[in-house]
């Protein structure tokens, strides 16, 4: 487990440095604050396991998440495999069932991240061969995910998902996403633009 002090000025690394006394298998960096991006880009560089996963700080996962995530895709021989989430503006929701959905023909895998509906990358587990040298764009406040995805999906033979809930997302009112300026709007439009673009040979006029 890596992580990533992203400059905080809170008790942060206090708690960090606890919990890495509790668990000598996790790592702590330090870096000036730089945002996700930033923060996402310092743990892949530091990562050395095969398969690379994410989790927001505000956020938090089931036990078993990473153990179905994996064994999901080594049956599979997949590069990514995913799960479903639960959202805490809809406290209602329940876990389905735990189908799993294997798409290996390229299009389709491609396609499947290029839509921009299943691109939260904290509800998957990546390959880093997949990865390789592809990083989050630091320019970007949102759409950063959509984007890597869609970059990584162009490496990927397999992906299977369950539709499981295993992840916990914190939808606060005051978060960043929820924040709407031009910044954001215009983020969106460019990488709808730049994957439209790669996809259909043309750019949006």
């Amino acid at each position: 487990i890596l992580l990533i002090d992203d400059g905080s000025t809170d008790a942060s690394s206090i708690l960090c440095a606890r919990l890495k006394k509790e668990d000598s298998r996790i790592r702590i960096l330090h870096k000036p604050n730089g945002g996700l991006s930033s923060a996402r880009n310092a743990g892949l560089l530091a990562a050395s396991g095969a398969f690379i996963g994410f989790v927001d700080a505000d956020d938090f996962v089931e036990p078993d998440m990473y153990e179905t995530l994996m064994k999901n895709a080594l049956e599979n021989n997949a590069d990514r495999s995913g799960c479903g989430y639960f959202d805490s503006s809809h406290p209602d929701e329940i876990s389905a069932d735990g189908k799993i959905t294997v798409l290996s023909d390229k299009n389709s895998i491609i396609a499947y991240s290029a839509c921009g509906k299943h691109n939260n990358v904290w509800r998957s587990v990546y390959s880093k061969k997949a990865i390789g040298k592809i990083r989050f764009d630091e320019s970007l406040v949102i759409a950063e995910d959509w984007l890597f995805n869609y970059e990584v999906s162009k490496n990927i033979s397999v992906q299977a998902d369950t539709d499981k809930r295993l992840y916990h997302y914190e939808s606060a009112p005051d978060s960043l996403m929820s924040r709407l300026n031009d910044k954001k709007i215009i983020d969106r439009v460019s990488v709808l633009e730049y994957i439209c673009g790669s996809e259909c040979g043309k750019s949006l006029g």
